[in-house]
């Protein structure tokens, strides 16, 4: 199976959490789209704890709603506006260290 949609998808995440507007929080907020996207099936068996991990950080807060169940503010929202900052930059790497263990790039240092 191709990684084409993956390595994309990641690659998009880095873009905006490199080039972002907004602090760690937000940019994290606007990388979820990219990365809903992704299905678990394209992730490789190495990496599914990691994904797992990165997807419940997301959304670990849940919504918070109205008295009648009404969604004011969504998870992810709700969530990356109260996560310390070294949480999300444990997101971010993660993000990274995914990108660069599917691509067929190699890290230079």
């Amino acid at each position: 199976m191709s990684n084409d949609h993956l390595i994309e998808k990641l690659t998009n995440a880095l873009d905006s959490l490199a080039l972002g507007e907004g602090n760690i929080k937000e940019r994290l907020i606007s990388v979820h789209s990219d990365l809903i996207s992704i299905h678990p099936n394209e992730i490789p068996a190495e990496h599914k704890e990691d994904w797992e991990w990165i997807q419940k950080q997301f959304t670990k807060l849940g919504p918070l709603t109205s008295p009648s169940g009404e969604v004011w503010v969504g998870s992810v929202e709700n969530t990356m506006k109260k996560i310390h900052k070294s949480t999300g930059v444990k997101i971010a790497k993660k993000i990274y260290s995914m990108y660069w263990a599917v691509s067929s790039n190699e890290k230079y240092i």
